[in-house]
C-alpha cells in the first residue's frame, strides 16, 4: 500500500476492503477542484503546475474529497516567472534542476457517488471531466512519500544509530500535533546540539517524514543584516512566513549565529534574544501547529536568555560502535552495483569517534578507491569501464582502510583526532614491570568491569617517568593496540592558549572527544609543562592554575569510567603538581 492511500485511509491499525459496485457511468465526475498545499517552499508560489497536472491526470484517477496527493515535479533552480511547460526545462542539466513533490487537496466533487467512507468519483478528461485548481489550502501530507517515490530528501542510514533518540523525539512532537495542543498549552520548541555532521538535520527531517509535516529550513547566519534594525525584521520575517508552511517543524540551523547579532559578545545575551523569545511564544497562536526546533554545534556559546527560549535541550552524542555498525549497514545497501566484502562490524571498530557525516564520506571513498582500481584494469575502451562498474565492483579492506586513513588524515587537523594505533608488545623490548602496571590498571576494569561495580576503587591513569628515550610513548601506543583501544596523543604544550579560557576548553576538549571514542586511551606527553606546581609559576593571568584545576576536575569525572584511561609521561616528575600524583589518579 503506497503512503499516500495509508495516508488518505487515515492511517488504520487495520484496512476493511469493501466491495465495489459495478463500474458505470455515473461514477464518472462532472468537475473536481484541487487545492494546491503550503508547504515549505514559499517561493515556489508564482509557478503554475499545469503540465505536471495534465501528465499525473492522463489516466483516469478515482477521486475522494478531501484526499491528499503529490505529484513529482522538475523545478529549475533559478526560475524567472511560470513554469507550466516541459519546455521549460528542456535542454537544462541535472544539476540546474530540482526534482520535488508538490501536494494537492481534493476540496470539491461534482457528480461521482457517496458511500459510507465519503463521496467518490473517476476523473476522465475523455469523458469531459473538468479539473480546476482554487486557492492554496493548508494541511499534513502523506509521510514518507519522497522515499516512495524515489526522491532521496536525506541520506540513507544516518539516522539508523539513533533509535532511541527517534523515540524520544518522536514522543516529544506527538502531543504538540494534537488538536488541542493550543488549548492545552504542549506547544514544542527544541533544542538539539552535537558535534558538527552528528546528524541532527537528518534526525529531524526523519521526524517531518514521519508526522507528514513540511519542513521550514532557515540558516540563522541569513538573519544577520548590516542595515539598522535589517536582523530584527529578518526573525520576524521567517516566523511570519512559517505561518504560510504549517503545519510544520519550523528548523533553525546554527542558532548560535545570533550570538553575533548586534554587539553581543559570547556569552552575553544578544539583542535579539528577546525577540527570538516572543517570536516562539507567537507561533504558539497560529491556528496550525508549528514545532521550532534549534540546531547548533556551539551550545557553550548561548547565552543563557537564549537557551531558555526553547523548552527541551537534547543532546546527540557521537554514535558509539554499535550504532556505527548500524549507519554503515544502512550507508552500503544502496547502490546494488558495489559488493561490499567488508563486515560493518570492522568499520564501526576502525572509526572512533565518527560522526554519521563521516562515516558516509568514509563509504563514498572506499567505493571511489574501488572503482578506480577496477577502472585502471582497463587503458582502452571506454566501454569495458561502464560494463565493469554495470557488472559490480567489490569493496575490500585494503579500499576501507585507505579511506579511513583518508579521512583521519583530514581530521587530524583538529586536536587530539583519534587514532588506532598499530604497536605490538614484541616491538617493546623489556619494561617488564612497567608493562604489569599498566595491564592491572586498564585491562582489569576492561575484562572483569563487575570487581568494579561491587566498590572495589579504580585507577584513572598511569604516569610513566625517565629520560627521553626509554619508550614511554611507544609502551602507551602498544597498550592501546594489545587492548584493543583508541588513541588520543597530546603534548602539553599543544593544549596552551593565549586568550583567556581557551586553554581549559581544549582540556575539555580532549576529554569529551576521548567519551566520544570509548574505549580510549588518552596519552599525555611531556605532562610536566601542562601540569606544573601551581602558584610557583610566573604568569600573571594564572593561566597554568586553571588548566591544572581543569585537568583534575576532568580526571576526577572519569575515575568512574571504565573504559576511559589517562596516561602521563615526563622526564621531569618533580615538577608535576603533587594533587595530580595522589592514589586513585
Amino acid at each position: 500500500m503506497s503512503p499516500t492511500m495509508y495516508f488518505n485511509l487515515g492511517n488504520p491499525k487495520t484496512v476493511k476492503f469493501i466491495h465495489c459496485p459495478e463500474f458505470n457511468e455515473k461514477m464518472f465526475l462532472e468537475e473536481a477542484s484541487i487545492s494546491r498545499i503550503k508547504g515549505s517552499n514559499p517561493q515556489h508560489t508564482n509557478i503554475s503546475y499545469n503540465h505536471a497536472l495534465h501528465s499525473h491526470f492522463h489516466q483516469p484517477k478515482l477521486l475522494k474529497l478531501d484526499d491528499v496527493f503529490g505529484i513529482k515535479v522538475t523545478i529549475p533552480k533559478y526560475h524567472y516567472g511560470k513554469c507550466h511547460t516541459s519546455n521549460d526545462i528542456d535542454g537544462l542539466d541535472e544539476s540546474e534542476v530540482n526534482t520535488e513533490i508538490v501536494y494537492f487537496k481534493v476540496v470539491k466533487l461534482k457528480g461521482g457517488f457517496s458511500s459510507s467512507f465519503g463521496l467518490f468519483g473517476v476523473i476522465d478528461f475523455h469523458h469531459l471531466s473538468h479539473l480546476t485548481q482554487e486557492t492554496s489550502v493548508h494541511s499534513r501530507i502523506p509521510p514518507n512519500l519522497p522515499n516512495f517515490m524515489g526522491i532521496s530528501t536525506y541520506i540513507n542510514g544516518i539516522s539508523a544509530g539513533y533509535k532511541n533518540m527517534f523515540k524520544k523525539m518522536i514522543a516529544l512532537t506527538k502531543p504538540a500535533l494534537h488538536p488541542l495542543s493550543s488549548a492545552l498549552g504542549l506547544h514544542l520548541s527544541l533544542l538539539l546540539h552535537g558535534a558538527q555532521g552528528v546528524g541532527k538535520g537528518s534526525l529531524i527531517v526523519s521526524i517531518a517524514h514521519h508526522f507528514g509535516l513540511h519542513l521550514f529550513k532557515v540558516n540563522c547566519y541569513d538573519w544577520l543584516g548590516q542595515a539598522e534594525g535589517q536582523t530584527e525584521r529578518n526573525v520576524k520575517s521567517t516566523f511570519e512566513s512559517s505561518k504560510q508552511a504549517s503545519p510544520c517543524i519550523l528548523l533553525l540551523k546554527n542558532i548560535e549565529a545570533i550570538q553575533k547579532s548586534g554587539t553581543a559578545q559570547e556569552h552575553e545575551e544578544p539583542p535579539i534574544a528577546n525577540l527570538l523569545k516572543e517570536c516562539i511564544q507567537s507561533i504558539q497562536q497560529a491556528e496550525y501547529p508549528i514545532v521550532v526546533i534549534a540546531t547548533t554545534s556551539k551550545i557553550e556559546d548561548l547565552a543563557s536568555t537564549v537557551r531558555s527560549s526553547f523548552r527541551e535541550e537534547i543532546k546527540i552524542d557521537v554514535p558509539d560502535v554499535k550504532a556505527r555498525e548500524e549507519i554503515v549497514t544502512n550507508l552500503i545497501k544502496y547502490p546494488h552495483q558495489l559488493v561490499f566484502n567488508v563486515s560493518p562490524k570492522y568499520v564501526a571498530q576502525n572509526t572512533p569517534s565518527f560522526t554519521p557525516k563521516l562515516l558516509q564520506h568514509t563509504i563514498y571513498l572506499a567505493t571511489l578507491n574501488a572503482l578506480t582500481k577496477a577502472i585502471h584494469q582497463f587503458s582502452e575502451p571506454a566501454e569495458e569501464e561502464v560494463d565493469v562498474c554495470s557488472a559490480g565492483v567489490g569493496i575490500s579492506v585494503s579500499d576501507v582502510d585507505a579511506a579511513i586513513a583518508q579521512v583521519q588524515q583530514q581530521e587530524s587537523a583538529s586536536l587530539g583526532a583519534p587514532k588506532v594505533p598499530n604497536v605490538k608488545w614484541e616491538d617493546v623490548g623489556g619494561l617488564i614491570t612497567a608493562k604489569k602496571e599498566i595491564l592491572d590498571t586498564i585491562q582489569l576494569p576492561l575484562e572483569h568491569p563487575e570487581l568494579f561495580g561491587k566498590g572495589l576503587k579504580q585507577r584513572s591513569g598511569v604516569l610513566l617517568y625517565g629520560p627521553p628515550g626509554t619508550g614511554k610513548t611507544l609502551l602507551a601506543k602498544a597498550v592501546a593496540t594489545e587492548c584493543t583501544l583508541n588513541f588520543i596523543s597530546v603534548k602539553g604544550p599543544e593544549l596552551i592558549n593565549m586568550y583567556v579560557g581557551e586553554s581549559e576548553k581544549n582540556v575539555r576538549q580532549i576529554f569529551q572527544r576521548a567519551r566520544d571514542s570509548k574505549p580510549c586511551v588518552i596519552f599525555f606527553d611531556e605532562l610536566d609543562s601542562l601540569a606544573p606546581n601551581r602558584g610557583k609559576n610566573g604568569d600573571s593571568g594564572g593561566v597554568m592554575d586553571r588548566v591544572v584545576s581543569q585537568l583534575l576536575a576532568e580526571l576526577s569525572d572519569i575515575n568512574s569510567s571504565s573504559d576511559i584511561f589517562v596516561i602521563g609521561a615526563t622526564n621531569r616528575p618533580d615538577l608535576i603538581d603533587p594533587a595530580l600524583l595522589v592514589p586513585g589518579r
